[in-house]
């Protein structure tokens, strides 16, 4: 049975444009869900959807044209966003999982490659209903869209209440292997 990896990438360019074959190098592993914090910089914008070849060889199964959701930006616009939602929601997270949110800013600042994506693969292979991944994915992100000021306690509680936000869970907020 193929794995459930999901797959945080750092890459010289965005994939898929015309010609592009962009050098990419895996930074970060997660397995069976995307943790919370990889989701956070991240918006609806950002949701691609890479195309993949008919395959039926007993473990993967899909057909011709199908397409799965990845999630690629730049960078530099990822901390921007990263530092914006820090600062709304450490008021109302734990000292644990703020703390924990402050190291993976650091870690993405880090980094050198200009883009970073989120590759979902794997994850929509083994889903039972592939065409809600994507849907899954653009729910959370607008959320932290809409994040604000005003009702970034109320946000984060609803995050909390569907289980999206699993307090002091390191691997379900920021994963593994970074």
């Amino acid at each position: 049975m193929l794995g459930t990896r999901i797959i945080l990438l750092s890459m010289s360019g965005v994939p898929g444009v015309e010609g592009s074959a962009p050098e990419a190098e895996v930074i970060c592993a997660a397995n069976h869900d995307i943790p919370l914090f990889w989701l956070l910089p991240f918006t609806c914008e950002d949701l691609q959807y890479f195309e993949v070849a008919a395959e039926n060889d007993g473990i993967l199964s899909h057909s011709g044209n199908a397409k799965y959701p990845v999630l690629v930006a730049e960078r530099v616009k990822l901390l921007d966003r990263l530092e914006q939602r820090y600062t709304l929601l450490k008021p109302f997270i734990s000292a644990a999982d703020a703390e924990l949110l402050q190291r993976w800013a650091q870690f993405i600042s880090k980094l050198l490659a200009p883009v970073i994506a989120m590759d979902t693969y794997e994850l929509w292979c083994n889903s039972s209903q592939q065409e809600q991944l994507a849907d899954n994915i653009l729910e959370k992100l607008a959320m932290f869209d809409d994040l604000s000021s005003q009702n970034a306690s109320n946000s984060l509680e609803e995050l909390k209440q569907k289980g999206i936000w699993q307090e002091g869970n390191q691997i379900a907020l920021a994963g593994f292997g970074w």
